[in-house]
């Protein structure tokens, strides 16, 4: 395993071994280089907000509206420093539109519309659930978050090609009732098309 750190915790250790002078760093001082890959514990004390930053990269000079790993209140993410072609990391990014311009249905709207409804399907942005339901998908229904777990998914059948297209189904059933207990559970199914090619001793999946 190879330890980087930078010139300034050089000098805190040397100075804390000579003197025993407290090292004072700030968890950006500690490392060299301008941009880091966010990386959760991947257990259930992670936040949420800290989870949808997992594997994502960040700058130092650019925190995210979480701050940066290890600033928040009991914060135990680490900001593992960037090495382009070496250091690995994957995140999904959401390009569809979340927006939704209608009111939140409650429970007591899901009956009325039973009732009333004469069967007529309705969709998560008019119901105003479209945002909660990506997020508890995403980020809330896995201690380490759906979205981390199918990128190593993805990762594992590309490493089984190296180079040239991947194409990877996904299919689960969650649990949505915390998010209105009306939903129940429901299923959540996808393919990723995509490609894989080397890129040294790394590969690199776009889809």
């Amino acid at each position: 395993m190879k330890i980087v750190c930078s010139d300034e915790y050089h000098r805190a250790f040397v100075g804390y071994l000579r003197t025993g002078a407290p090292i004072r760093l700030s968890h950006k001082q500690t490392y060299p280089g301008e941009r880091y890959v966010w990386r959760t514990r991947t257990d259930e004390l992670v936040r949420t907000s800290h989870r949808a930053n997992d594997g994502r990269l960040f700058s130092w000079s650019d925190p995210p509206a979480t701050g940066h790993p290890g600033e928040d209140y009991n914060c135990r993410c680490e900001a593992v420093p960037f090495v382009f072609g070496e250091t690995e990391f994957a995140f999904h990014e959401i390009d569809s539109d979340l927006s939704q311009s209608e009111e939140r249905w409650t429970d007591r709207d899901f009956v009325y519309h039973y009732y009333y409804g004469e069967g007529r399907a309705v969709g998560l942005a008019e119901i105003g659930h479209l945002q909660e339901i990506v997020a508890q998908y995403a980020w809330e229904d896995d201690t380490i978050g759906v979205f981390r777990r199918l990128a190593d998914q993805i990762a594992s059948a590309a490493r089984e090609i190296s180079d040239g297209t991947v194409n990877y189904g996904f299919g689960e059933s969650y649990e949505f009732g915390s998010v209105e207990f009306s939903h129940g559970g429901g299923s959540v199914a996808g393919l990723f098309l995509g490609a894989v090619k080397p890129f040294g001793s790394m590969l690199i999946i776009e889809g």
